[in-house]
């Protein structure tokens, strides 16, 4: 199963987060602020981060920087409904984070999305470093 780390500081979107993925059969494990939520992928690896955009301390876009850091290949979503969002969306995609998703959202959206992301994720996970392989074994030019 997929673990997914779930980064908001609103408790209430945390739960709502969390109880749709588990109900999707995924792995989830939650923190409130960002410090808490890298260290929860110090701890353990992950493979998605659902991170909120404002919090104290840590914002998003930190955590985007600071993850890339500690597991570089960890797809991130940037969750956000604060206004002036799509810059901020623009700096957090050129940080790292591969999708963005604007609050509210469906249940529908969410899950469409952390599919989306997770399936590509596996694709690029299953093909050679160099995009050359031969008889299962990579070919390094």
């Amino acid at each position: 199963m997929p673990l997914v780390l779930v980064i908001d500081d609103s408790k209430t979107v945390l739960v709502f987060v969390e109880q749709i993925l588990l109900d999707a059969s995924l792995d989830v494990i939650t923190a409130t602020d960002g410090r808490k939520g890298l260290q929860r992928l110090r701890d353990q690896p992950v493979d998605l981060i659902l991170t909120d955009m404002y919090m104290p301390e840590l914002d998003g876009l930190d955590v985007v920087r600071l993850a890339r850091r500690i597991q570089p290949s960890v797809p991130i979503i940037v969750m956000s409904s604060k206004e002036g969002r799509l810059n901020l969306f623009d700096i957090a995609r050129a940080l790292g984070a591969v999708s963005t998703l604007p609050k509210p959202f469906t249940r529908e959206q969410l899950l469409a999305e952390v599919s989306a992301v997770l399936e590509a994720a596996e694709r690029n996970s299953r093909q050679p470093a160099n995009g050359m392989e031969r008889n299962g074994a990579h070919v390094h030019n």
